[in-house]
C-alpha cells in the first residue's frame, strides 16, 4: 500500500538525492527516496521488529522497508521481508549489499549486487538540525585532529560536526557486519579530501572510502568497505588523520 498525504520533502529535493546516489553508484544500482509517512505495509517478520515501537519509529521503519523494496525491485528482486540482523542492520537477499537511512522527514535506500561492491552504507542528515544536536557531543564522535582536518577541507557552509557524524554513520553501516559487531564512532579515524573521505577502522586496520554532497537542506554520505570500485574519481589516496 502506498499512502497519500502532505509532502514535507519536495519532489525537487527527492530528485537531488536520487541524482547524487545515481552519480555515485551508477545505472546498475537500485535507489529509492520517499517522504516518511504512515501506512506502508510490513511483512510479519518485519512487524515483529517494531512490535513495541512508538508510532514515529514505526513510520520510519516502514518507510525504510518500502524504499528498500523499491530499490530491490530495480535489481529485479520481488517484494519480500527485510528483517533486522544481529547488528541492527537490514538483512538483504543473498547476493545483495544495501543500506537504508532516514531523517525526521525523508528516507532513502540503495541496493547493489554484491559482486559489484563490498559493504555499503549511506547516511542522510538535515544540516542545521544535525549541527545543533551535535554541538555538545563532538568529543563522543571525533578527535580534535579529525575536527581540524575536516574544517580545513570542508566549505564554510558545512559544519565539521555534521559532516564527520554523517560520514562515520555511513562507514559504520558499511563495516559493522565485517567487524562482527556494531562499531563505535571513536574506532573510526576520518579524513576529508574535497568531496571525498577516507576512513581507517581500528581494530583491524580496514579502509573505507566514501563521498559526501550537500543537496539543499540535506547532507548525504556514502561509504564502501571491501572490494569493488567507486565511479568516477571517488577514491583518492591520502593519509587519514590520526586520533588524539
Amino acid at each position: 500500500m502506498e499512502p497519500s498525504g502532505p509532502r514535507v520533502v519536495s519532489e525537487s529535493e527527492e530528485a537531488a538525492l536520487v541524482c547524487a546516489l545515481r552519480d555515485w553508484l551508477g545505472a546498475g544500482a537500485g535507489i529509492a527516496v520517499q517522504p516518511i509517512q504512515a501506512g506502508f505495509t510490513l511483512f510479519p517478520e518485519e512487524e515483529r521488529c517494531v512490535s513495541g515501537a512508538v508510532p514515529k519509529r514505526r513510520k520510519e521503519f516502514a518507510t525504510g522497508r518500502y524504499c528498500a523494496r523499491r530499490a530491490l525491485l530495480e535489481l529485479g528482486y520481488p517484494a519480500g521481508p527485510i528483517p533486522v540482523g544481529e547488528h541492527r542492520e537490514p538483512v538483504w537477499p543473498p547476493g545483495v549489499a544495501g543500506s537504508i537511512t532516514h531523517t525526521d522527514e525523508t528516507c532513502a535506500a540503495v541496493a547493489v549486487r554484491l559482486e559489484d561492491r563490498g559493504g555499503l552504507g549511506i547516511d542522510l542528515v538535515e544540516v542545521r538540525g544535525a549541527a545543533a544536536i551535535l554541538a555538545g557531543a563532538a568529543h563522543l564522535i571525533y578527535s580534535e585532529s579529525e575536527g581540524r582536518q575536516a574544517q580545513s577541507e570542508l566549505p564554510p557552509n558545512v559544519p565539521a560536526s555534521a559532516a564527520i557524524f554523517c560520514a562515520k554513520e555511513s562507514v559504520i553501516k558499511a563495516a559493522s557486519s565485517r567487524a562482527g559487531r556494531f562499531l563505535d564512532f571513536r574506532e573510526i579515524y576520518l579524513s576529508f579530501s574535497g568531496p571525498h573521505f577516507q576512513a581507517v577502522i581500528l581494530p583491524g586496520g580496514w579502509a573505507a572510502n566514501g563521498c559526501w554532497r550537500v543537496t539543499g537542506r540535506f547532507l548525504l554520505t556514502l561509504a564502501q568497505c571491501g572490494h569493488g570500485h567507486f565511479r568516477s574519481s571517488w577514491a583518492p589516496t591520502f593519509t587519514p588523520a590520526s586520533a588524539r
